[in-house]
């Protein structure tokens, strides 16, 4: 006989065959002394993997305060910025702050400078209050310098036509001597 007549012929198992034996294979290690004493940590281990799994998967991501003291007049500006731009920030139904997915924060923060938000500025006088006791003098004074220059520039930018304000005071120090 030459190669050409042989004929290999390879015996084929049913595949219900051979999920059968698997499912036989599987049951014997089931009946395992050790594994049927080990059956219950098993049982709490993959209840608890299953619902670590589920609180991820089903939690909504966590929320960031986007600029902690926005101006009311700026807030529905910004919240329709970042929806146009896909972003899904909400306000903070307790604080009143704007919020945004941690994910997100850094984008959303480069979309508004883009986009030159928020436009009002969120210090003023607001700054002076919140300095702590036994501020010294000299930062007390660069507070309030601040402080005054704020408020003017909000000042001038309630002006109609005046798109922003920036403002910058010089003042010279007092001297006993002059």
């Amino acid at each position: 006989m030459t190669d050409a007549n042989v004929v290999t012929v390879t015996q084929t198992v049913p595949v219900a065959a051979r999920v059968n034996q698997g499912l036989a294979a599987f049951r014997n290690f089931l009946r395992q002394p050790a594994v049927v004493r080990a059956m219950p940590m098993i049982v709490v281990a993959a209840v608890i993997a299953i619902g670590l799994l589920a609180i991820t998967v089903l939690r909504e991501p966590a929320y960031v305060v986007l600029f902690p003291q926005l101006e009311e007049s700026d807030k529905a500006t910004v919240l329709q910025t970042l929806t146009d731009k896909g972003i899904k920030a909400k306000l903070d139904g307790t604080t009143g702050q704007m919020t945004v997915p941690r994910a997100d924060f850094y984008r959303a923060k480069m979309l508004l400078a883009s986009a030159g938000l928020p436009k009002a500025s969120s210090s003023g006088y607001d700054l002076l209050g919140q300095m702590p006791l036994g501020t010294s003098r000299s930062v007390e004074a660069a507070k309030l310098k601040q402080a005054q220059e704020t408020e003017l520039a909000r000042s001038i930018m309630e002006i109609r036509d005046v798109e922003s304000a920036r403002v910058h005071l010089a003042v010279p120090e007092r001297s006993a001597f002059v």
